[in-house]
């Protein structure tokens, strides 16, 4: 019996063999890992590993770098999925927040309605597969109203027909719309959700590495900014619906979730003039609340009261805790009184974008005052908790919170666990 001849080549680098990864053998680098910023390194024909410069990130123009210090110390070897599940699963994280910045695969997380097979995710298989029945299917799938559900219908409407037409000519744009369809459908299709949380990772990959190749121009400017707004969603889906390892991993990963927001906002200035004189126009106005408006609801009065009497924060922390609560009064008004054409819950999908860097600092400190801040967040969140997207999210960040500041902490966290008890009144 003849021994059938291996056809695989033996000569990809050691990280895409550790991943079970297909290599395409690029030098010094190859593209799965450039694409995800992972070292590179070949054997070579003694057996000793050669690594490749790992410090020049793929960059992209289209993604302009936040400003602040605070971003760009939030490296990906900081801010990226760096915990043990990252690892175990084999999926690359996301960040906007280097310069100039670079575009990385947002973590795949556990639904909370249906708990990860990981192993049947694993033996799927990364490799790239022709486009096929699947892709098709997902592809018809996609709507603006799935992917933003707080929208409004026409403009859902709208939108997809702007999104669809886009995507034809920029195929980054379609793959990404591909993965967030799956994320969906390993939702709605819970007995068949190892093999559509798959078919996200992999179609998003493949978009990221597609979006970073491409040069981008006023051409392509709509596509990149919808790009970009998509796959900040994605990955806020994945953050609220992780739930492997503590709660200071699940900070960790929301703070990143909020710089890949404060990112996406820096897209949507820097495109404006040409996004203005395009279809896009109404959805961008609907997708913008005004940070100016007054508050007028109480919902946050007794978070205030206890913020202006701690003596633990010095009072640049109390201004950055008394701004993420304003948003968060602003958005307990919204749902008290929904404002016309608006959705009643867009600023819970939208909260990052508003919080000052001092206050992420002080969430990535673990400062007890900003932890508890987010409880109130919680109980926004809870709120659409009907959503696809945001489920039990809620209820798991609030007892997440409750456990990890302890009982001397229970007085800050009585009115959001009154909200989950009893509802919005």
């Amino acid at each position: 019996m003849h021994r059938r001849g291996h056809r695989k080549s033996r000569n990809g680098c050691i990280e895409c063999k550790r991943r079970h990864m297909k290599c395409d053998e690029s030098r010094p680098r190859c593209a799965n890992c450039t694409t995800v910023q992972r070292i590179c390194e070949y054997a070579d024909s003694q057996g000793s590993a050669r690594k490749a410069d790992a410090a020049s990130p793929v960059t992209s123009s289209a993604v302009a770098t936040p400003a602040s210090p605070e971003h760009a110390a939030s490296t990906p070897a900081e801010t990226s999925e760096t915990t043990r599940s990252a690892e175990e699963n084999g999926t690359p994280a996301f960040s906007p927040a280097s310069a100039p910045s670079q575009l990385q695969t947002p973590p795949q997380s556990s639904s909370p309605q249906n708990p990860r097979n990981r192993s049947a995710v694993l033996d799927a298989g990364d490799h790239d597969e022709p486009v096929n029945v699947t892709h098709a299917e997902l592809a018809l799938h996609f709507s603006m109203a799935t992917m933003l559900p707080e929208l409004d219908a026409n403009l859902a409407e709208t939108g997809t027909k702007i999104v669809k037409g886009e995507a034809v000519k920029s195929p980054f744009l379609l793959y990404e719309c591909m993965a967030i369809s799956a994320r969906h459908l390993s939702i709605l299709r819970p007995e068949r959700y190892s093999f559509f949380l798959r078919q996200s990772v992999q179609l998003q990959t493949r978009a990221i590495a597609m979006y970073n190749a491409t040069t981008l121009d006023e051409s392509n400017s709509v596509a990149s900014v919808l790009f970009s707004a998509i796959l900040n969603r994605h990955a806020l889906v994945d953050v609220l619906a992780n739930r492997d390892g503590d709660f200071s991993s699940f900070l960790d990963r929301f703070v990143h979730s909020i710089l890949l927001q404060k990112g996406i906002r820096v897209v949507f200035n820097e495109a404006s003039p040409q996004l203005l004189e395009s279809e896009l126009q109404p959805i961008m106005n609907w997708a913008t609340p005004d940070r100016d408006t007054v508050t007028v609801g109480h919902h946050c009065d007794e978070l205030r009261r206890l913020i202006s009497l701690t003596s633990a924060l010095d009072p640049v922390g109390k201004e950055a805790c008394r701004r993420a609560v304003h948003f968060l009064q602003l958005a307990f008004d919204n749902v008290a009184n929904p404002t016309p054409g608006k959705s009643a819950y867009q600023i819970a999908y939208v909260w990052g974008i508003y919080l000052p860097d001092e206050f992420c600092a002080l969430l990535k400190s673990r400062k007890p005052e900003a932890v508890a801040v987010m409880a109130w967040y919680a109980a926004l969140l809870h709120q659409s908790r009907n959503t696809w997207q945001v489920g039990d999210a809620g209820v798991f960040i609030l007892n997440s919170i409750s456990e990890f500041l302890g009982p001397e902490w229970a007085h800050w966290l009585e009115w959001p666990f009154s909200v989950l008890r009893d509802g919005l009144r």
